[in-house]
């Protein structure tokens, strides 16, 4: 027993270290530290002006997980969620609902996706009042477009024909926070596709290209202090879909989340034909200044967070393919 006793010291000693030199976490971990908090997944920097949470749900996953998927997010306690692929039937009141259940003490304000995208909708809830852009509820493909991956669609095409004429996944809403006015966006791309000339890759850019049109289009419109973007970009073949999306004026930088053992893959592939991989990403503009970036899997906690957090160690595994990504965010000084 003393010898089991001391190998979990070492490994939770382990655990620790190996954190602390891991790119883009020494601020948590170094927190983590100098608290004591052993219940604490992920304590908050002093400097922390905002926690942003993105996950996808895995549709009505997320509603029947109850429990376990309030515990996962009372876990990260954030200040915005973005979370993409919320079931076709899903409605405000209902997310508010669960997002209040799991994290109890503010009023919570829910914008979600039209009918983009059908049964992948983005969505975001906060603790600020929100404004809705509905620039990001009208993101149609061209008539050319559709009809062009339909042809080549094969299987799929009768499914496409009902389903494109949605448009693409995504919300968009303005928040203030300390002042500053923030634009949140959450979106889900095309999965898939086996090839770097396949339909869904070139579906996959075109929704891109329309999310940033979108970005333009309410920067012409409203004050924007700081942008986050994010979201299921499905970048299975290459990352010239995420260079689409962080653009330019203003560009975007992509933050690196990573877990307790410095993997940075979102998608769990394990006995699926995809690797597992990052292509769940939280992009940023320069506004905001990344104090520390995680994500939120539960197979790599030691025993005594688990216990504190009242989860098991396959609870992230059995919630969704996809692990939350949290980032706490520092509002950069404005200069006059």
């Amino acid at each position: 027993m003393r010898r089991m006793q001391r190998l979990r010291y070492f490994l939770s000693l382990l655990g620790v270290l190996t954190a602390l030199v891991l790119p883009g976490a020494q601020g948590v971990r170094a927190e983590a530290v100098r608290s004591g908090d052993a219940s604490a997944w992920m304590p908050r920097p002093a400097e922390s002006a905002l926690r942003v949470l993105s996950w996808n749900v895995a549709r009505d996953d997320f509603f029947q997980g109850g429990p376990r998927a309030r515990a996962l997010l009372a876990a990260a306690a954030p200040d915005v969620l973005l979370l993409d692929e919320m079931p076709e039937d899903a409605t405000p009141e209902a997310v508010r609902a669960f997002i209040h259940d799991a994290l109890p003490g503010a009023d919570w304000q829910v914008v979600l996706g039209d009918v983009g995208g059908n049964r992948e909708r983005g969505s975001i809830v906060a603790r600020w009042p929100l404004v809705r852009i509905k620039h990001f509820d009208a993101l149609h493909y061209t008539r050319q477009q559709r009809d062009r991956w339909i042809s080549a669609a094969g299987p799929k095409a009768d499914k496409l024909r009902a389903t494109l004429p949605a448009g693409v996944a995504a919300a968009g809403a303005i928040a203030d926070v300390a002042g500053r006015q923030l634009l949140f966006v959450s979106f889900d791309m095309q999965c898939c596709g086996d090839a770097p000339d396949a339909w869904e890759e070139a579906r996959r850019r075109a929704e891109a290209r329309l999310i940033r049109e979108a970005i333009a289009r309410t920067l012409a419109e409203h004050r924007v202090d700081a942008i986050v973007l994010a979201g299921d970009a499905n970048n299975v073949q290459n990352d010239q879909v995420i260079r689409l999306l962080q653009g330019e004026a203003p560009a975007l930088q992509n933050t690196r989340p990573q877990r307790e053992d410095g993997s940075d893959w979102t998608w769990d592939g394990r006995g699926t034909p995809f690797a597992s991989k990052k292509i769940d990403h939280m992009l940023h503009s320069d506004q905001l200044r990344p104090l520390a970036a995680r994500l939120l899997d539960t197979e790599f906690w030691p025993e005594s967070l688990l216990r504190a957090q009242r989860l098991s160690e396959d609870a992230s595994k059995l919630q969704s393919p996809h692990r939350p990504i949290v980032v706490d965010f520092a509002l950069v000084e404005q200069k006059d």
